[in-house]
């Protein structure tokens, strides 16, 4: 069941700001607040309606905004928001696949088959400078396993 609400505001009003009158105790103002409004009708004596005395201490001022614009803002935001969303799902589904390949990697690793490996991470890619550099980077990492497990020696 959708429902269709339609609000109740407009883009243009006339906010009148007015202090306590002197007889009452405290310090919040008054605020008096009309929509639809034509800026040149935005004064005390037309918002207020009260007399000389008590409209010569308030500030009117005409305020107007673009709600299409906020609209746009926070419909692109919340589209980010569901990009990251669907992001995440796609990669909480995707983590368990990569484990299961990060697994029979270790476990070439164990064995110390440095070939295969390199075979398995230049699969579908060429022969780059990052992929060179990740090599390398595989292999001091294997080294220091084998110094670290089997022969229990740190690397200097």
């Amino acid at each position: 069941m959708v429902f269709y609400l339609q609000a109740q505001f407009s883009d243009d009003r006339c906010k009148c700001v007015c202090p306590q009158e002197s007889n009452k105790n405290g310090s919040v103002p008054h605020i008096y607040i009309r929509d639809g409004v034509e800026p040149e009708l935005c004064t005390c004596y037309n918002i207020v309606k009260r007399d000389d005395d008590y409209c010569l201490r308030c500030e009117c001022l005409y305020e107007s905004r673009n709600s299409t614009i906020i609209k746009v803002v926070v419909i692109f935001i919340m589209s980010g928001l569901g990009i990251l969303v669907l992001y995440m799902a796609f990669l909480v589904v995707l983590d368990p696949l990569m484990s299961k390949r990060r697994e029979a990697i270790t476990d070439t690793v164990n064995q110390g088959d440095v070939t295969e490996i390199r075979e398995l991470s230049n699969r579908g890619r060429s022969e780059s400078y990052l992929g060179r550099v990740q090599q390398r980077w595989k292999e001091k990492v294997q080294e220091q396993r084998r110094n670290i497990y089997d022969r229990h020696s740190m690397l200097s």
